[in-house]
């Protein structure tokens, strides 16, 4: 966890990073706990915010995946709008 909002994976043995911090919170989190029956870790914020997040979302082809998806839904938007002022 960092005082800007970052959740950080790491190897519990040699506190390597596993995968790239990600953004979690918009101010410090203050707790974080693993659940590892779901695979996932629920932290909070000193904004009073939880987030519950799967540790798949932590990798990087994932976000990749919904770079593309939100890319796509996005030209889809454009096409159906150019359609409709045209």
């Amino acid at each position: 966890m960092t005082s800007d909002g970052f959740a950080n994976i790491v190897d519990a043995e040699s506190l390597r990073p596993v995968t790239k911090p990600k953004k979690l919170h918009n101010m410090p989190i203050t707790s974080c706990a693993f659940q590892p029956d779901r695979n996932s870790v629920v932290t909070a914020s000193t904004d009073y915010t939880y987030k519950f997040t799967n540790l798949s979302d932590f990798s990087a082809t994932k976000t990749f995946k919904n770079l593309l998806l939100r890319l796509g839904l996005l030209f889809l938007i454009l096409v159906f709008l150019a359609d409709y002022f045209y």
